[in-house]
């Protein structure tokens, strides 16, 4: 798709002179208590980490007549690809004014932001926005899958929306058959000498789990101690985040980051972030699935794209479901012509490691609905915290 001059025109880059009429602008497409009306949050997400934190939000406007009608933020990060590390960002927030959708302010405001770095990445596209990338020559990567494991059965499918015959009776059954599996996988961690250990914030022993653990997974966003602490240290709600770090005989061998979001008055137990070896997930996704159970939730929900975990975790009785409330996320990306090289390697979801984390999934309550929402902005949901 080639995008006249006259429209691309009409996009600029964020200016702090843009700040009241922008945030009026998202106070009424996001709501007046949504993140996106929040200015220290939008500095905090639209700048990222790194050693220039005054750089300017990275954020496009679209401006007809002198108004703005839309746009398209994105945050920035650093992209492992196999043993380099890429400018990148992820596409996020993009809305136009309905009276402006189909006059290419859409597809305008994508190319502006997309131009700006190597990679662009955009989960959770919706429909409108999949069109926009597919006609833009984006490359689609794949589904984030969703891993599932109903801790109460009997409360989880009476919630569900689609047809489950005999949901209490199913949910009896399924019961009774978690705990089974829940009675190995507690034996197999008594066995594994591994321990969890809660903790306040994140050390430089992180780092040296990046190093060690990274070269493992061809595609990630870096996860070393810097890019971790301004994801969770500096959030405006990380109170509600717990962190973990997984030990064997004294050495770090996987963290994770966890919280509780409750979906029709129910807890649900997410697993918002997570390293590791491949050999060293199924024990610290154990660990995570018991602490769910400690805390009440109903489920244990894993959004990641982890195919060296796949199997492992599938083989513990971990579900990968695709229906509401666990929406599906679709990854599309787009590989400036610099970086066209890595373009086979980037389109293939089998080489990436994604967790709720990436991009702005997490940032929304119940992670697991999170959308890229083009049309209409994500509906509200009941935000609560894992309990002190």
């Amino acid at each position: 798709m080639k995008i006249a001059a006259s429209i691309m025109s009409n996009v600029a880059r964020y200016d702090p002179s843009d700040q009241p009429e922008l945030f009026a602008f998202r106070r009424s497409v996001f709501g007046e208590h949504s993140r996106q009306a929040d200015i220290d949050g939008f500095d905090w997400l639209h700048r990222g980490y790194g050693p220039s934190p005054d750089r300017p939000p990275e954020v496009w406007i679209y401006k007809r007549k002198g108004v703005i009608v839309g746009q398209q933020a994105a945050i920035p990060f650093g992209l492992k690809v196999a043993n380099r590390v890429v400018p990148a960002a992820w596409a996020v927030d993009l809305f136009v004014a309905p009276q402006h959708r189909l006059t290419g302010a859409g597809p305008a405001l994508i190319t502006a932001q997309a131009a700006a770095k190597p990679v662009t990445v955009a989960l959770g596209a919706s429909e409108a926005a999949r069109k926009a990338y597919d006609a833009l020559g984006w490359s689609p990567i794949g589904v984030v899958p969703n891993y599932v494991w109903p801790i109460r059965p009997e409360r989880l499918l009476p919630l569900l929306p689609f047809h489950v015959p005999f949901k209490k009776t199913a949910g009896w059954i399924a019961r009774q058959g978690g705990c089974l599996l829940d009675a190995v996988i507690r034996s197999r961690l008594y066995r594994s000498g591994t321990v969890l250990t809660r903790l306040d914030r994140f050390d430089g022993r992180l780092d040296a789990l990046w190093t060690g653990v990274s070269p493992h997974y061809p595609i990630l966003a870096m996860r070393d101690l810097a890019a971790v602490d301004w994801r969770f240290a500096r959030e405006s709600d990380s109170h509600r985040h717990k962190r973990y770090q997984m030990e064997k005989d004294g050495r770090i061998t996987g963290y994770a980051v966890m919280r509780i979001d409750l979906w029709r008055g129910e807890p649900f137990a997410l697993l918002i972030d997570y390293l590791a070896a491949p050999s060293d997930i199924p024990m610290l996704f154990a660990h995570c699935l018991q602490l769910a159970r400690d805390e009440g939730a109903i489920a244990f929900i894993a959004k990641t794209a982890n195919a060296m975990a796949d199997l492992k975790l599938r083989g513990m009785g971990f579900l990968r479901l695709s229906k509401p409330p666990f929406w599906p996320t679709v990854a599309y990306a787009h590989i400036a012509p610099a970086a066209s090289a890595m373009a086979p390697f980037i389109a293939g979801l089998e080489n990436w490691f994604i967790t709720m984390a990436d991009s702005d999934i997490s940032l929304d309550p119940l992670a697991i609905r999170r959308q890229h929402w083009v049309d209409s902005p994500q509906p509200a949901l009941e935000p609560t915290g894992l309990q002190a």
